[in-house]
């Protein structure tokens, strides 16, 4: 049962790893060469599709995190797991910010016609993806490989 949390941890973790460099690295400064408006509607639309897939690795990995910490006697629980979990409620808060409160927000400005709105929200949601994918990389720095 181990191996199939611990190979449901690593694609969530794929996926949102992935999925928040290729924003920041590729997509967001691909962008750029669009029109104003262009580039908000296409950002808003991959952001909107981006964090619903985000929200399936979130649960994958809370749920196969707490699995495999389950399957662990507590004192062979090793400290970087303790740190990854640590590392994961502020991901999991970020995360929830975005989701909850930016994206309804970009949504409504985009549909009220105030790009002007909506690119600042943009912004704000790029600072936070740029901090999870901080915390994501030290996450998976604490990977022992041997």
């Amino acid at each position: 049962m181990s191996a199939f949390w611990l190979l449901l941890h690593l694609f969530a973790a794929i996926v949102w790893i992935g999925g928040m460099a290729f924003a920041v690295g590729c997509l967001r400064p691909g962008a750029a060469i669009l029109a104003p408006a262009d580039r908000l509607a296409l950002m808003s639309s991959v952001v909107a599709r981006f964090l619903d897939w985000v929200a399936l690795a979130v649960v994958g990995l809370w749920a196969s995190g707490l699995g495999l910490m389950a399957a662990t006697p507590v004192e062979l629980i090793p400290l970087t797991w303790w740190a990854m979990m640590g590392i994961a409620v502020v991901m999991t808060f970020v995360f929830c910010r975005l989701r909850l409160r930016l994206l309804p927000a970009l949504q409504a400005a985009r549909r009220g016609g105030n790009n002007q709105d909506a690119a600042k929200i943009l912004g704000r949601m790029h600072r936070l993806v740029v901090i999870n994918l901080g915390l994501g990389l030290v996450a998976v720095a604490q990977i022992k490989l041997f």
